[in-house]
């Protein structure tokens, strides 16, 4: 059996491994590509400031603060965010707290959200119904 035959043989026995292996390659390498790009994106950072209240003398006691502050960063993905962005995209979540502010990211998140949707209605339909007909073969 050559190796073509032993491919084929496989992914007509195991479709789902087939596209487990696909929708992993596609989520790190749009992770990996979107690290690596100028695609800026908004990033949520939440910062605390120290607050302390007194006068002249001293500090008064207990009255050291720690407040929130909602800031949002511009800037282009690190690895570690570009595979969360991912993740949550594929999964069509989109929580909307990492946003594309450029043309670019816009239109890639557009392309990635299409390509998504492609795998979900038709991959996994797919390698589902190559599984069935496996069990029946087997049966």
């Amino acid at each position: 059996m050559n190796l073509g035959e032993r491919y084929r043989d496989f992914v007509n026995k195991h479709p789902e491994k087939l596209i487990f292996f696909l929708i992993m390659v596609f989520i790190l390498g749009s992770a990996s590509g979107l690290s690596l790009s100028a695609i800026k994106f908004k990033i949520p950072d939440d910062t605390y400031t120290l607050q302390l209240k007194g006068d002249a003398s001293g500090i008064i006691p207990g009255s050291l603060t720690l407040t929130p502050e909602k800031l949002e960063k511009v800037r282009s993905l690190h690895f570690d965010e570009a595979l969360y962005f991912c993740l949550i995209s594929f999964s069509t979540t989109g929580y909307g707290d990492i946003t594309p502010v450029t043309r670019t990211g816009r239109l890639f998140c557009t392309w990635y959200t299409f390509t998504t949707i492609l795998f979900i209605f038709i991959g996994i339909p797919y390698s589902v119904s190559k599984k069935i007909n496996v069990e029946k073969i087997r049966a």
